[in-house]
């Protein structure tokens, strides 16, 4: 008697434990849509993730073109400061001075330019705005050094 209540009792166990085991076809549905949707929305994030990733890289090329350009444009100033400086020696004495300070203050500028492109922290916002001003300040320094007119007076 002992061995059949005991065997009824592990039979029962047992059967309790295939059955809450088990799930229904409703179940196992609703798991695979379950699992479907978080590989969406892993796919997703994957996309994004990339996306971003691109953007950034994007945003470093320009960045490195822009800076290239910039500092040929500087290294171009400068050698136009260089040659205004000697022209302005072959000017006369009162002139050489009058000139010396013209260039200087072009000089101080174009070093300010350099500056601020050296200090450029590239992950800031507002990328597109210093782009816009330091082309603005730049074109006009280029222009205030292409229109300089030094006359010798020999």
């Amino acid at each position: 008697m002992k061995k059949t209540i005991t065997g009824a009792a592990v039979l029962a166990l047992m059967m309790g434990l295939f059955f809450t085991s088990c799930k229904s076809p409703d179940q196992k549905a609703e798991a695979a849509e379950n699992e479907v949707k978080d590989a969406k929305q892993d796919l997703k994030m994957a996309e994004q993730n990339a996306d971003t990733a691109n953007m950034k890289a994007k945003e470093a090329a320009a960045w490195d073109q822009f800076k290239s350009e910039t500092n040929e444009k500087i290294t171009n100033n400068e050698a136009r400061i260089k040659v205004l400086k000697e022209e302005a020696k072959n000017s006369g004495k009162a002139q050489e001075l009058v000139y010396n300070k013209k260039i200087d203050l072009l000089e101080k500028q174009n070093q300010n330019l350099k500056a601020r492109l050296d200090n450029y922290d590239k992950g800031q916002t507002g990328w597109e705005t210093f782009k816009k001003e330091f082309n603005h300040d730049m074109d006009g320094l280029g222009e205030a050094l292409k229109n300089f007119v030094i006359v010798n007076k020999k």
